[in-house]
């Protein structure tokens, strides 16, 4: 005789996190990221929870990523002195995004050689990205010092590049010195022939 509707509330989230960024590593999974959102229409005294099926990168390279995504938003959980459910409220998502930046990862540089009475260090430069499958191409690469004696010596030039599908811009020179950079160069081998007739 006296029916009551009561109809769910609109909630609108947005996402308010800022400053995302992480270190290159090949992915466009946002690291250490966790969503955090404001609502508009949230009854005072509720607590929401969100639930989504991803948050992602637009782009895994230094340059292009512009942005992070949460996708699939869904009100998993309603809790408060109401004894509220997620069925009092449809949810509406203002934005999911949020600018994000991708930094530059330091490789780890290192040259062993044998003496040859130059600096030069083609083909002697060990470059170890630290991303799986990815590797560095490399030129002008010199020594600070090409004699065997001399200490802590590093290598003291060298130009990152591109191999195939890995960008060099997704990486970045370590401080060259005898710590970022160590170059070893070995002994060469001088075998005497007496030569008198």
């Amino acid at each position: 005789g006296a029916p009551v509707t009561i109809h769910a509330a609109t909630l609108t989230a947005e996402l308010t996190n800022s400053g995302v960024t992480k270190e290159y590593d090949g992915t466009t999974a946002p690291v250490g990221f966790t969503p955090e959102w404001s609502y508009v229409g949230l009854v005072s005294g509720d607590t929401v929870t969100l639930g989504n099926t991803g948050v992602t990168y637009d782009d895994q390279d230094v340059g292009q990523a512009s942005k992070v995504t949460v996708s699939g938003l869904t009100l998993t959980g309603v809790t408060g002195s109401h004894d509220s459910a997620a069925s009092d409220y449809e949810l509406s998502v203002g934005s999911a995004w949020t600018t994000a930046s991708i930094t530059a990862k330091t490789v780890s540089l290192s040259a062993t050689k044998t003496y040859d009475g130059t600096k030069d260090l083609s083909g002697d430069v060990t470059i170890a990205t630290g991303v799986t499958g990815e590797t560095l191409g490399y030129t002008g690469a010199t020594a600070s010092d090409g004699h065997v004696v001399t200490a802590d010596k590093y290598i003291s030039g060298i130009t990152l590049q591109d191999n195939g599908g890995v960008l060099a811009s997704n990486y970045a020179l370590p401080t060259l010195n005898k710590d970022g950079a160590p170059v070893t160069i070995h002994a060469a081998t001088l075998t005497a022939e007496l030569t008198n007739s």
